[in-house]
């Protein structure tokens, strides 16, 4: 809680397909995740997962050739580790930090303790620079200082 971690790689390495899988162990161990994506649609996210677990290759569960026994286990697996916890969001070109902020809040709310304490959430957002650049105002058209400015954001948003 109150950190803020930034995964910055080339295109294609592997960042969203790592974020991904955190996403899924964090939930697997019972905090509430957020997964606010700017590229990928929450069902792509989802069969990215289910074929992980069933250990088919996505291209044939995309074309309706993987075996549909180990999906539909995978399925069931990933409801019973993942499933309520785990919240996947399409981004919109309205989406800024005080949206995924208003999310995170409704998550966290979803996930009350017994005790009625508020659990920490994780929120990943991936593709920051898309982010970034719907953000307005500030030091001109700058993407780096609209990245700084939103990372700024997000760490207020963690320490909140």
């Amino acid at each position: 809680p109150g950190t803020v971690t930034l995964l910055a790689a080339k295109p294609n390495i592997g960042k969203t397909t790592l974020a991904n899988q955190w996403a899924y162990h964090v939930a697997m161990a019972g905090a509430p995740v957020l997964y606010v994506s700017f590229e990928n649609p929450p069902a792509d996210l989802i069969r990215k997962q289910l074929t992980r677990l069933a250990s088919v290759n996505a291209t044939d569960a995309l074309r309706g050739r993987a075996d549909r026994t180990k999906l539909a286990d995978a399925a069931a697996l990933y409801a019973k580790q993942a499933g309520g916890r785990l919240y996947y969001v399409s981004a919109t070109t309205s989406t800024d930090v005080g949206t995924i902020q208003g999310l995170a809040e409704r998550v966290q709310r979803a996930h009350r303790t017994p005790a009625g304490e508020l659990p920490p959430v994780l929120v990943i957002v991936d593709y920051l620079q898309k982010l970034a650049l719907l953000e307005r105002g500030g030091r001109g058209d700058d993407l780096r200082h609209r990245v700084a400015r939103v990372v700024q954001e997000l760490r207020d948003l963690a320490e909140a």
